[in-house]
């Protein structure tokens, strides 16, 4: 359920972080804050079929929650997937919650870690503390409490991580501490730390 909400969530804030930017969609964005679903999800196919990954995206968060048509959860792992394919983290997050789900798409624990390491990789928050709880039980990839660790450290030092992300990862550090030894604390504290540096550089 907390998962569902998460995704939720997060393509309600992505369809306000891109009103009013410029590009083929903003037709699609203006019929949606409008509530007129089904021209939106016309306009975002259209935009979508020409490679932008923005309305692939939206698109696919259409699908996923039912605007403007049916739900579907395979159209939205189409949508998602051609979005992630093209680098986009918020895509890749929601494609990784999917395969591990089973929604719309053969469950698969490996290849939802594949996906969360991607957006994880790029700073994602969301896609840190996922596939951090990923190692902590060893599920798609062989259990680390060390990368457990390393990647839910990332995403409790994201300067915005939302509430509900904020306490499942506070969870999953909390359960950490209590089976790990002070040496793989001490070691995965060190890996987040040089994983920041090199992706931080001059502050960024």
């Amino acid at each position: 359920m907390m998962r569902a909400i998460l995704v939720a969530c997060l393509l309600c804030l992505s369809l306000a972080a891109f009103a009013g930017q410029p590009g083929t969609f903003d037709a699609g964005l203006a019929a949606n804050k409008a509530g007129n679903h089904s021209v939106a999800l016309a306009d975002f196919k259209l935009a979508a079929e020409q490679g932008d990954a923005r309305a692939q995206f939206l698109l696919g968060g259409m699908y996923y929650q039912g605007q403007g048509r049916l739900q579907s959860y395979a159209k939205a792992a189409k949508w998602f997937r051609l979005a992630a394919q093209q680098g986009d983290p918020a895509s890749q997050l929601i494609l990784g919650t999917m395969y591990e789900r089973g929604q719309g798409i053969a469950q698969n624990y490996s290849v939802a870690v594949k996906w969360y390491r991607l957006a994880a990789q790029q700073g994602n928050a969301n896609g840190q503390n996922n596939l951090g709880y990923m190692y902590r039980i060893g599920q798609g990839v062989p259990q680390s409490y060390v990368e457990a660790y390393k990647w839910t450290d990332l995403a409790l030092a994201a300067s915005k991580l939302s509430p509900s992300v904020q306490s499942l990862a506070s969870t999953n550090m909390r359960r950490l501490d209590a089976m790990m030894t002070s040496a793989q604390i001490t070691q995965a504290q060190q890996e987040a730390s040089a994983w920041w540096a090199a992706h931080h550089k001059g502050g960024n």
